[in-house]
C-alpha cells in the first residue's frame, strides 16, 4: 500500500489513510486531540438541545396565542366591527395576521432545523473518529421505520394545516354579513 501523500510504501494507518513514516507524523500532529473532539461533540449537542428548546417554546407560546385570537376573531366578529379604511370586517385581518406569525415561524423551525443538520453532519464525524455510536445509533436504528417519516415531517404538517386553516378563517370572516 502506498502513502497518500507520495509514492513511498506505507508503514502506518491514521483514520483510514495509509501514511509513509514523514507524513505519518505530519499527519498525527493535525489530528485533533481525544479530548478536544469530546468538548466540541458535547457542545454541538448542548448546541442542538438548546436550539430545539427555544424553538419548541416558542412554537407553544405563538400557535397557543394564535388560536387564543382567532377563536376571539370568530366569537366577537359583529363587536370588533368594520374596517374603516377597507370597507370589511375587522375580524378577518386577525386570521391574517396570525398567518403571518405562523409563517414567521415556519421560517425559523426550518433554518433551525438547517442549522441541527450541519451541527449532526458535524456529530457524526466525532462518532466515526472517536469510534462511538450516539445520535449515529439512534438515527440508523430509526430511519428505516414506518414511523420515522411521518414523525419527522410533523412539523410541516402542523404549519401547513395551521396556514391553510388560518386563510380559509379569514376568508370566511371577511365573507361574513356581519349581524
Amino acid at each position: 500500500m502506498k502513502c497518500v501523500r507520495c509514492s513511498k510504501e506505507a508503514e502506518y494507518v491514521l483514520d483510514g489513510s495509509s501514511f509513509c513514516t514523514e507524513h505519518f507524523k505530519e499527519a498525527e500532529g493535525k489530528k485533533p486531540k481525544t479530548d478536544s473532539l469530546i468538548a466540541e461533540y458535547e457542545v454541538l449537542n448542548e448546541y442542538v438541545h438548546k436550539r430545539e428548546d427555544g424553538t419548541l417554546l416558542a412554537n407553544s407560546i405563538i400557535i397557543s396565542a394564535t388560536l387564543f385570537v382567532v377563536t376571539f376573531a370568530i366569537q366577537n366578529r359583529n363587536n370588533l366591527g368594520m374596517s374603516f379604511f377597507f370597507n370589511v370586517p375587522i375580524a378577518g385581518f386577525i386570521p391574517i395576521i396570525s398567518t403571518v406569525l405562523i409563517f414567521v415561524l415556519y421560517f425559523l423551525w426550518g433554518t433551525s432545523s438547517a442549522v441541527d443538520n450541519v451541527c449532526f453532519g458535524r456529530i457524526h464525524e466525532i462518532e466515526n473518529i472517536l469510534h462511538i455510536e450516539g445520535t449515529g445509533y439512534v438515527l440508523k436504528n430509526v430511519e428505516n421505520k414506518w414511523w420515522y417519516g411521518p414523525r419527522r415531517n410533523l412539523w410541516h404538517i402542523v404549519f401547513i394545516l395551521f396556514i391553510g386553516v388560518y386563510l380559509f378563517t379569514a376568508i370566511w370572516l371577511f365573507r361574513q354579513p356581519l349581524l
